[in-house]
């Protein structure tokens, strides 16, 4: 019995993450361009993470790994199979920072290989991520389409 519950949580789960990844479900039947929207989730749940571990903790996390150890549901790779960068919350500048280096997974770069990041704690940030978000360069494919990151700011 307690298998099966842990198969059909494993299911469930699996579920769940290629939801996120590939942007379903969204308000109004509008669809983020994919992989973007979903990478940004996934930055959006590590820097959940990191805020978990402080308030566990007491103090943040000085990588992903003490995150990774604490929690098991955040994801370690972007949509393009490169490992989160991460810089650790400096007191000074009063932030961390999650990244995804796009496509190419190097610093740097503009449309697929743009860097994605997400400075934690979340809400003291949110105008820095929201700017930062909509100035991304996107494809040709996805210009005009200037909303998607809006979906995971609020």
């Amino acid at each position: 019995m307690l298998k099966s519950i842990a198969s059909v949580a494993v299911v469930c789960v699996t579920i769940a993450i290629a939801v996120v990844i590939t942007g379903c479900g969204q308000p109004g039947g509008e669809q983020p361009p994919k992989p973007y929207a979903g990478c940004n989730m996934l930055l959006n749940l590590a820097t959940s993470g990191c805020e978990a571990f402080k308030n566990v903790r007491g103090s943040w996390p000085n990588s992903l790994d003490d995150v990774y150890a604490m929690r098991d549901d955040v994801v370690r790779k972007d949509p393009w199979g490169h490992d989160f960068g991460f810089t650790p919350f400096d007191s000074g500048k009063g932030y961390g920072e999650v990244i995804s280096y796009g496509r190419d997974g190097k610093p740097g770069g503009t449309g697929e290989n743009a860097d994605l990041v997400i400075r934690f704690p979340v809400k003291a940030n949110a105008d820095w991520n929201r700017q930062q978000a909509m100035s991304v360069k996107v494809p040709k494919d996805m210009q005009g389409n200037t909303n998607w990151y809006e979906f995971y700011l609020r």
